[in-house]
């Protein structure tokens, strides 16, 4: 797996509240939606 993606998951999920960027949802055009 790409090391960014596990670093931003990791600390994401670690984090209070709990948080996944947009850009693992969405393609380029909907993360810049959202």
């Amino acid at each position: 797996m790409d090391k960014q993606f596990l670093e931003d998951v990791k600390s994401g999920l670690t984090a209070s509240p709990k948080s996944l960027s947009s850009k693992y949802f969405y393609d380029e055009a909907g993360d810049k939606l959202f």
